[in-house]
């Protein structure tokens, strides 16, 4: 499962993409002003992993990291929560900003990993 800006100002649903193998892999996720809405994004993600039955269940948030926007406790907990339920979170941060420690986090937290691309042309 891929979570990634998609289109600005709404969510759109999560697609299928074929993986193969019995992998699921969808886009989901909203951006407005070219601000990625990180709660809606992994809601959506994980909406769509719960509605499937596969071996592994893992998110990748590709995030800003300085600007992914609303990483409050309640979105730590989500994360928390679906690694409860067998998902595991990992992310992606471009850039170094003020939300990597919460990017950070999210992945400890999703007992995934993170990771920081520092630049996006390589």
């Amino acid at each position: 499962m891929v979570g990634s800006p998609t289109q600005t100002g709404g969510t759109p649903p999560a697609a299928d993409i074929p993986a193969g193998d019995g992998v699921l892999v969808a886009r989901c996720g909203v951006t407005v002003d070219h601000r990625i809405l990180v709660p809606i994004a992994l809601k959506d993600a994980y909406a769509a992993l719960d509605a499937v039955k596969v071996n592994l269940k893992h998110v990748l948030l590709f995030a800003d990291g300085g600007d992914a926007e609303d990483i409050t406790p309640a979105v730590k907990a989500l994360v928390a929560s679906a690694e409860g339920r067998g998902i595991t979170t990992s992310v992606v941060a471009l850039g170094h900003g003020p939300d990597v420690p919460d990017c950070e986090e999210l992945s400890r937290l999703g007992k995934g990993r993170f990771y920081i691309v520092e630049d996006a042309t390589k």
